[in-house]
């Protein structure tokens, strides 16, 4: 018995030095967490046709993830979609930018966020047209139509992101 408290006690150092260690990098790894949802995260600027109710619901949906979003009413998006080097092919019906990304068409909302906390090397996301499932789009009772949301580099070259 006097062995085992022996070497416990030589190992308390150690021990102790193990877990003191483990606390910043826990505490570090929880702050980051808390910090990313709802902070420091630029306005979305959504450019919109007026008559367009499935944009009127993703920017609801945006709202109600936290995002601080302006709306811009225009009843010719072509520029706003030609300046944000949207290809024709992968238009849809609003333009969002925010923090120097454009998101095109009903991107889901988690990924918008993704792309606005991590900053990755592209010029933004498209989802092409009006996909049912889509954030924004989706009917009740509607079953999943999978569609693909691409990520469009500097350069323009599209490259798919996810598979919703």
């Amino acid at each position: 018995m006097r062995f085992r408290s022996a070497l416990f006690l030589t190992m308390l150092p150690t021990l102790a030095v193990s877990l003191l260690s483990a606390v910043p990098a826990q505490a570090q790894a929880h702050a980051s967490h808390a910090a990313g949802p709802g902070t420091a995260l630029p306005t979305i600027t959504v450019h919109k046709n007026p008559e367009c109710g499935c944009c009127d619901k993703w920017i609801a949906m945006a709202k109600a993830e936290g995002f601080k979003v302006e709306v811009v009413i225009s009843d010719d998006l072509s520029d706003v979609k030609r300046k944000a080097g949207v290809p024709p092919a992968q238009a849809a019906c609003h333009t969002a930018t925010a923090g120097g990304y454009v998101f095109e068409g009903h991107v889901p909302l988690d990924l918008v966020r993704n792309v606005l906390e991590t900053k990755p090397a592209i010029a933004g996301l498209l989802v092409a047209g009006m996909p049912p499932s889509s954030p924004g789009m989706e009917e009740p009772g509607q079953a999943h139509q999978p569609y693909e949301v691409l990520a469009m580099g500097r350069d323009g070259k599209l490259t798919t992101y996810a598979h919703r």
